[in-house]
């Protein structure tokens, strides 16, 4: 669990022993790192990652962190507040990166009906100016 909150926070797809200890040398270098997580810093790349690859860790491992039935349970469950925050990291992701999205095409849309709109303009004032020079009543 720890290597893939690692490899979340390093926005990788996996994370060695060595940057797990680097990580948990001490505790608050981990929790600064959980507080300024940006989600703006995640590419495409690195979200497909946390869906296909560290989302289904986490399902994987899900029941040992909260089924008191399981056996590992008990060592789990103190760790369980990282599975959960992690899985909401990615739905945070995933949510941020439809809402750009939607950002992005809502200003294209605008820009596109702005365009259509200046076009229109032009067009009315050559139809004027054609009606002022009476070019219309010829095909009328």
């Amino acid at each position: 669990m720890i290597e893939t909150l690692i490899a979340i926070l390093r926005n990788s797809k996996s994370a060695t022993a060595q940057d797990v200890q680097l990580y948990l040398k001490k505790y608050d270098n981990l929790i600064y790192k959980m507080q300024n997580a940006v989600v703006a810093k995640v590419t495409d790349e690195g979200l497909r990652l946390l869906e296909e690859v560290h989302l289904e860790t986490i399902k994987g491992i899900n029941k040992q962190f909260i089924d008191p039935a399981n056996e590992a349970f008990k060592i789990c469950s103190p760790f369980a507040p990282f599975l959960a925050w992690a899985s909401q990291y990615i739905i945070y992701c995933k949510q941020s990166h439809q809402l750009d999205k939607v950002h992005r095409d809502l200003k294209k849309a605008e820009d596109d009906m702005q365009a259509k709109a200046e076009k229109k303009v032009g067009i009315k004032g050559i139809i004027d100016s054609l009606e002022k020079e009476g070019y219309v009543d010829l095909f009328r």
